[in-house]
């Protein structure tokens, strides 16, 4: 099943590829296409941020929350792939 073969869930409204947040523009589709039932939590922690001078929030906080929130406000893929 290809529902995005252009990749514009990754892309901007410009059609480049998000400097940051790239990890929400990836999880948040997986997700809504695994199904929300068949999601499970882990309870250890698998993965910590390495805090640093060159973090996303600390380059661009402004950019980075405004690509938050045009990520969440893309169509939903499960919508366009039945």
């Amino acid at each position: 099943m290809d529902v995005d073969p252009q990749h514009l869930h990754m892309k901007d409204v410009h059609g480049e590829y998000y400097q940051m947040t790239s990890d929400i523009a990836l999880m948040l589709p997986l997700l809504e296409l695994t199904n929300y039932d068949q999601v499970c939590f882990m309870h250890n922690v698998m993965y910590f941020y390495r805090l640093h001078q060159h973090n996303d929030h600390i380059i661009d906080r402004n950019l980075q929350l405004a690509i938050e929130l045009e990520i969440r406000s893309k169509k939903s893929l499960k919508l366009t792939s039945e």
